[in-house]
């Protein structure tokens, strides 16, 4: 049962759509509809096998904040030059597949970042290649529009 605060919250938006999600473990989340079209939706993904080894098997973002996780974790392995765990365009590969894996992007997007990923392993700067192609196409994705 829940307790006063609760019913107060939701109390307050008595016309707001709910929905009962499963994760992959099998833990039911409640998510107001509007807040997934507004990409509040939390996303519980696998951790890169880099962070995995470490014992962090999970990452938690919000849907509408995944490509600008992607950024930054690309500009960390620029960050981290020889001493980073994976190269931007490794990093690049994972979170691509993380999305087709989670069925979050659209085969279109998935062969784009294809061609990105080996453009940015073959770019004589790498670094320019990620500001110039890489960069402006993960900020022009938002969620249901991957």
């Amino acid at each position: 049962m829940a307790d006063e605060s609760q019913k107060d919250f939701y109390a307050n938006a008595p016309d707001a759509a709910l929905s009962v999600r499963t994760d992959g473990e099998g833990n039911k989340q409640v998510v107001y509809d509007d807040m997934t079209a507004e990409g509040m939706e939390k996303l519980t993904l696998p951790g890169p096998p880099w962070e995995q080894a470490r014992g962090r098997t999970t990452e938690d973002v919000l849907s509408k904040n995944f490509s600008r996780h992607i950024i930054t974790r690309i500009e960390r392995a620029f960050e981290m030059g020889h001493f980073a765990d994976a190269t931007p365009s490794q990093t690049l590969g994972w979170y691509r597949g993380v999305l087709e894996g989670a069925e979050l992007a659209d085969k279109r997007t998935l062969v784009h970042l294809d061609k990105l990923q080996d453009g940015l392993a073959k770019a004589d700067d790498q670094q320019k290649y990620f500001e110039q192609e890489i960069r402006p196409f993960l900020e022009s994705l938002r969620p249901g529009k991957r």
